[in-house]
């Protein structure tokens, strides 16, 4: 086990409003130059919401996002696991001392974390027992890392909200993943677009877009020199082989990859580069 000090909190972490003096930490040391994302919700997600927080984690993580996460059931786990999966790394923000896991079921699986590359992380000394005003204090520092959090159903009254509402009051993106009108674990996510303090997710791809990532990039010569050559302009698929100095058969293949992984676009019959959109 070792000890955080404030100096060693990434730039995100030291902006917010209660900095904790010390963090105590298993595992891997927090990056500052690591991309980290919040995933929260419920603890006992439908199906749906089981799916669609494990997929939006995968896709994450295979973008290069480090997903932070409380280590509670239902939606925390799930958004831990599809790291852990994939054998990158995933943070753990806990209510309780590193040395003692809470909810102690999930004990086997923060030794994973770490493996894996991962953190554990507290405020609070190494052998504390969560208290129930301590998952809320918590909160903050799950969407204190993070530029942004995401809500994957919650109920109208939850931790998850608080959490969402933490990253509102630090001037981080919120998305929400709504759900039927109907159905209790809807509701948060749904009361929080329409207070305009999160923008639903309608998509992957655009949740993915709109955070600036890529997933799936083609990494040959050809797809990236495609790419750059397209940067900030419109060109014809005839300009781009005449610029490239190749077949349009060649050029073509390439280019369909390329729209497929959302990294170049088709506009009036010309291409050009999804700019709100990074290389990995």
């Amino acid at each position: 086990m070792d000890t955080l000090q404030e100096k060693d909190f990434p730039l995100f972490l030291r902006q917010i409003t209660q900095i904790p003096e010390k963090m105590f930490l298993r595992g891997a040391p927090l990056q500052h130059d690591a991309d980290y994302v919040a995933i929260v919700g419920t603890r006992v997600p439908s199906p749906y919401g089981r799916r669609m927080a494990y997929e939006i984690a995968k896709s994450l993580v295979e973008c290069g996002v480090v997903v932070v996460s409380g280590l509670a059931f239902g939606v925390d786990f799930l958004a831990h696991k599809a790291a852990v999966d994939l054998g990158k790394p995933t943070v753990a923000f806990l209510a309780s001392g590193v040395e003692r896991v809470t909810p102690a079921s999930h004990a086997v699986f923060a030794k994973e974390i770490v493996e894996s590359g991962g953190s554990i992380l507290s405020e609070y000394e190494s052998f504390d027992s969560a208290h129930k005003y301590r998952f809320l204090e918590r909160n903050r520092l799950i969407s204190g890392l993070c530029r942004a959090t995401i809500v994957v159903e919650a109920k109208a009254k939850s931790g998850a909200l608080i959490t969402a509402r933490h990253a509102f009051e630090q001037d981080r993106e919120v998305y929400a993943l709504v759900g039927d009108i109907d159905r209790a674990q809807s509701r948060g996510c749904l009361d929080l677009v329409e207070r305009d303090m999160a923008k639903p997710i309608t998509s992957l791809e655009r949740l993915l877009q709109d955070l600036g990532l890529q997933k799936n990039l083609p990494q040959d010569d050809l797809s990236r020199t495609i790419v750059t050559t397209l940067e900030n302009k419109l060109m014809s698929m005839n300009d781009l082989c005449a610029v490239l100095k190749m077949s349009s058969a060649e050029v073509a293949s390439a280019l369909m990859q390329l729209e497929i992984a959302g990294a170049v676009v088709r506009n009036q019959g010309k291409w050009m580069k999804m700019t709100t959109q990074k290389l990995l």
